[in-house]
């Protein structure tokens, strides 16, 4: 006799049961239908918002940089704006004017790293200095003390400004996204970016005349006349009445121009030119 297949051994030459049939009701609904490749899919969504995220941040830290290089040019333009006076060796210059912009628009960070550039590039040989003067002998000279406070004075003129940024509410905080699932890269960097894309309204016109006073001016000639003093021997009256007192109205003139000017600039931009300072 042929041998009977164990009970529980599956038929493989069955059919499906019809839809409608006892038994296709008892095997119930058949499954849907999902995408081919779901993990592939979910990959290649995440590699898109992880080089979105990467793309942004690249630009954010490219463009403090350049706008550092873009202000030390214009500090270096303005110091061929020189009116020499007979009785002193310190001429009148537009450079403080720069130094006080880098301060007011790029913040203490980014405004101090303009001011650098700008020196280096005049200890490096390019004429920058005031007249189209380069090279380390000018920095070591008896107005090398007003030079070397220009990185100083930019820092402390954008400390003393400092406008900030308002948050905006974003998504509640956690690893999880709006349904439930995880966050991408994108998703997580997104709040960041709508707090730095909403600034609240700059300082005015009264706290940028102040911080460039405070940085552009004092701290200026705190450091650069007694560099002067000591390099030419002067006594401190001397000093003070060859190399300070006659350039206090033209500074705060130009005090005046750069607070007048910073807001207004930062306004129409949106915000501090260099994020995060």
């Amino acid at each position: 006799m042929p041998s009977q297949p164990p009970l529980d051994a599956p038929d493989r030459g069955a059919r499906a049961a019809p839809a409608g049939s006892p038994a296709g009701e008892a095997a119930g609904p058949a499954p849907l239908a999902g995408p081919a490749h779901p993990t592939r899919l979910a990959a290649g969504g995440s590699r898109t918002g992880d080089l979105a995220a990467a793309s942004g941040s690249t630009a954010a830290t490219l463009r403090p940089l350049v706008l550092a290089g873009l202000m030390a040019g214009l500090t270096a333009v303005l110091s061929y704006l020189r009116i020499p006076l007979p009785f002193t060796p310190v001429p009148i210059t537009g450079q403080t004017l720069g130094v006080m912009l880098s301060g007011l628009l790029l913040g203490p960070r980014w405004g101090f790293a303009a001011q650098l550039a700008y020196l280096l590039l005049g200890v490096a040989g390019v004429p920058v200095f005031a007249g189209g003067a380069a090279g380390l002998a000018v920095v070591l000279g008896p107005t090398g003390g007003f030079l070397l406070s220009y990185p100083l004075a930019a820092g402390l003129t954008g400390l003393l400004f400092r406008p900030g940024t308002a948050r905006r509410p974003g998504p509640a905080s956690g690893g999880e996204g709006a349904r439930g699932g995880p966050r991408t890269t994108a998703q997580a960097a997104q709040p960041a970016r709508d707090q730095a894309a909403s600034p609240v309204r700059a300082p005015g016109f009264g706290r940028a005349f102040v911080a460039s006073v405070a940085g552009g001016i004092l701290l200026v000639y705190a450091i650069g006349a007694p560099w002067l003093a000591v390099e030419t021997g002067t006594p401190w009256p001397g000093v003070a009445t060859a190399a300070v007192l006659p350039f206090v109205p033209g500074d705060l003139a130009k005090a005046l121009v750069a607070a007048w000017l910073a807001p207004r600039v930062l306004r129409a931009l949106g915000g501090r030119l260099a994020p995060g300072t």
